[in-house]
């Protein structure tokens, strides 16, 4: 059966995603076996992409937008993909996702398992017709819409090229999908030492190498423990809990050992202003997005609040002010820190560091976890850059490549510049690689770390923060995979081995600089583009 068959994404979390539209072109065959595919293609358009998101200039490699992966990604990975039966009607254990249950399970549709760029999906057929009704993942939900036979792939190359040429008016990118390379950022060049594999290759080809390698090795783990049967997967999590049957399961697991808990400390980075600072809160949607969501491991979450625009990592009221929040509920009346886990973000990691040094706090390594997301530990370029930006839009002057509008934009959306003076924020001056002081921190710091974040794509999820980094990406000319803010040598050392996989310690993620907070949700596809969950059981 050959066709086009047109769907729509939503998310299952409560982080609002963008709207997006997909279309599949499939063959089915399953004359002899319960197959639901076995070649797929799917091409992705965003309905909701910014127009200013398109000035960004399309000949420079490292400007190409990262939204989803490229038409020959998706269908290598799609060609390698698991595709497995799943016979709920003999499955002995309870289903805890309640929209499998609801779409699924109860319709009687037959279920399909796959496993596609690291992440587990069920698809749910409908048995008489064999089309797909709804693809289900652990955060997003595909309903299926009108099958159209007879359609080929080129006429979905057309209607797609057609959609992103109502929105962005770029003739340019015509070529773009002609070699198959729409919205698919390649970053440059690098050697990236990961657990999944280790190789010198553009980020594209690595990621593609990684999570390829990701699904073949962890094809059993996903039969064997697909997400909806384990009670830990879906009965913690707001989106896919089903009350009726985790209830019903809650007398059992009571009876079992309790998961370990442990107090949380979420702290921020540079950029927080007056207006959302104050005590420390439960819950800081502002900075952290829904993370609270995520962290069912965490008996409480305390998240600090201090301002962080004009003062910088080396600050000591800022520093004292870390350690009191990480010191909350200790009673040996010392200043040793125990029995938490600490989600320190961007300068952040800098401020606990240089609390450390200078003896305002300290870690027990026994039984404290220090997570590192996306620290500045060398540095980073764009802070004297940042100066320069500032010093353009109180000036006026011409700085290479960037019209004065667009450089406005850049500034005004990430918030560098004190207003009504040439200046950058006193605290991004503290970032800068020469800075005094910088010297020393990551040695302070790694040995007391339990994981780490890092991010290599400076535009990321897309999000309002997306353009804007990306942009000043390329203004600064980092010469290394980076988030926009931070290059991938300041946020880690070499020491560690990162992987694609968010359920590592240590993960490599395409993601951008705010993306890591959360404050973005997960990306819809790839295991590689889930800050969040990375967050969950970091104990």
């Amino acid at each position: 059966m050959n066709g086009i068959l047109n769907f729509q994404f939503g998310t299952r979390g409560s982080v609002p995603q963008p709207s997006l539209q997909a279309m599949i072109h499939h063959h089915t065959n399953n004359e002899n076996e319960k197959t639901f595919v076995y070649d797929q293609l799917m091409v992705y358009s965003n309905s909701e992409l910014n127009t200013d998101v398109c000035q960004v200039n399309s000949d420079d490699e490292e400007s190409s937008l990262t939204l989803f992966p490229s038409i020959q990604v998706i269908q290598e990975t799609l060609k390698l993909a698991n595709h497995s039966y799943f016979d709920h009607s003999k499955w002995n254990g309870a289903i805890y996702d309640k929209q499998v249950n609801q779409y699924c399970v109860l319709p009687k549709r037959d279920m399909y398992l796959m496993q596609i760029m690291g992440q587990q999906y069920v698809v749910c057929v409908n048995p008489d017709t064999r089309l797909p009704h709804v693809v289900i993942g652990h955060e997003v939900m595909i309903q299926m819409g009108a099958f159209s036979p007879g359609r080929t792939v080129e006429w979905l190359k057309s209607t797609v090229l057609q959609k992103v040429k109502q929105v962005c008016e770029k003739s340019q990118l015509e070529a773009l999908l002609t070699n198959g390379q729409l919205m698919n950022h390649t970053t440059t060049t690098t050697t990236t030492t990961t657990t999944t594999t280790t190789t010198t290759a553009t980020g594209t080809e690595h990621r593609r190498e990684a999570w390829m390698k990701m699904s073949m090795a962890n094809q059993q783990r996903m039969m064997n423990n697909p997400w909806f049967t384990v009670y830990e997967d879906s009965c913690r999590f707001k989106w896919t809990r089903d009350p009726v049957v985790c209830e019903q399961e809650k007398p059992l697991r009571a009876r079992a050992a309790e998961p370990k808990q442990k107090v949380c400390i979420f702290l921020h980075g540079v950029g927080n202003s007056d207006d959302i600072s104050g005590p420390p809160v439960h819950e800081f949607p502002d900075y952290w997005g829904n993370v609270h969501e995520y962290t069912p491991q965490c008996s409480e979450r305390w998240f600090i609040r201090e301002e962080t625009k004009k003062r910088g990592w080396d600050d000591k009221d800022l520093q004292r002010a870390f350690c009191q929040l990480a010191l909350i509920n200790e009673t040996r009346g010392d200043n040793i820190i125990r029995d938490k886990v600490l989600f320190v973000h961007s300068m952040g990691n800098l401020i606990l560091s240089g609390a450390i040094r200078d003896g305002f706090c300290d870690i027990d390594n026994e039984t404290t976890s220090w997570y590192e997301i996306q620290g500045p530990f060398a540095g980073s370029k764009a802070a004297g850059e940042l100066e320069t930006i500032c010093l353009f839009m109180y000036n006026g002057e011409w700085i290479s490549h960037f019209s004065p509008r667009f450089v406005k934009w850049v500034a005004t959306t990430g918030g560098y510049c004190v207003p009504g003076t040439n200046h950058s924020y006193p605290a991004y001056d503290t970032l800068g690689p020469g800075y005094p002081g910088l010297h020393g921190l990551r040695e302070i710091a790694e040995p007391r770390m339990k994981g780490a974040m890092c991010g290599d794509s400076a535009y990321g999820l897309n999000s309002i923060y997306s353009a804007a980094l990306l942009s000043l990406s390329v203004y600064v000319g980092y010469g290394d995979v980076n988030d926009g803010m931070v290059p991938w040598k300041s946020c880690q050392s070499g020491k560690q081995n990162f992987s694609y996989d968010f359920k590592d310690s240590y993960y490599l993620a395409t993601i951008n600089h705010a993306d890591g907070t959360c404050r973005n949700g997960n990306g819809v596809w790839g295991s590689f583009r889930q800050p969040c969950s990375w967050y969950t059981d970091k104990l």
